[in-house]
């Protein structure tokens, strides 16, 4: 899952997409530049054309509001990947637009987070789903995407939860060796009989979500 903070557009992939934002990233008149891995600050590299150029009012307006994005961008990541611990898989990756002074600024970004469950053991995967829901809500603002995600994360605990649940009923119901049958204990049994199944339905229904793929959260 990618765990996305900003993106210029709705990218939501099976390994985290973000969200589509409510509102595109100041554009500059050199476009966009799309990065897949973080780098070294791009924006340190000014275009010597623009570097040395008086600016506008309407420029700087821009220059400003890049600015403010860049800096929004990259707290949003940052507050992803810090909750999301050993779960990240590897750095934040960003997009970045131009702007007039000839320089580059983050305008979209994620980060990809592990969200499969953990085979065999329902407890691990409680945990696991709880860590992914924290870290798609850690940002001041999570994105659609990042809601999405928490969304999936709080079905994986839900899950998680109904397996713990029966294999519990399953260690405390009685053997029949263990308590002989007696005339007053036919309906309790069954009833024990019937949550059990109602366990391991509600388990079979979600495994097609606990072996779901990496995802990513984006804004």
């Amino acid at each position: 899952m990618q765990i996305s903070g900003h993106s210029p557009a709705p990218l939501l992939s099976p390994q985290v997409n973000a969200q589509a934002r409510s509102h595109g990233p100041p554009q500059s008149p050199a476009g966009t530049d799309d990065a897949n891995t973080q780098q070294a600050d791009p924006r340190n590299t000014p275009n010597t054309a623009a570097a040395g150029r008086e600016l506008s009012q309407e420029q700087r307006q821009q220059l400003r509001q890049l600015q403010q994005r860049d800096r929004e961008v990259r707290a949003h990541e940052a507050a992803h990947q810090g909750a999301a611990g050993s779960l990240s898989k590897g750095g934040a990756s960003f997009s970045y637009a131009r702007g007039p002074d000839g320089r580059r600024y983050a305008v979209g970004g994620e980060v990809s987070i592990d969200t499969s469950a953990v085979a065999g053991d329902p407890q691990a995967t409680l945990r696991k789903a709880q860590q992914i829901r924290a870290a798609a809500l850690a940002p001041a603002q999570p994105s659609g995407q990042d809601r999405a995600v928490a969304a999936a994360a709080t079905v994986m605990a839900a899950e998680a939860r109904s397996e713990i649940a029966r294999q519990h009923q399953e260690s405390s119901e009685p053997t029949a060796e263990s308590q002989p049958s007696e005339p007053g204990k036919t309906g309790a049994d069954g009833n024990a009989s019937k949550q059990v199944r109602h366990y391991q339905q509600v388990a079979a229904g979600g495994a097609e979500h606990r072996d779901r793929p990496a995802l990513s959260l984006m804004v």
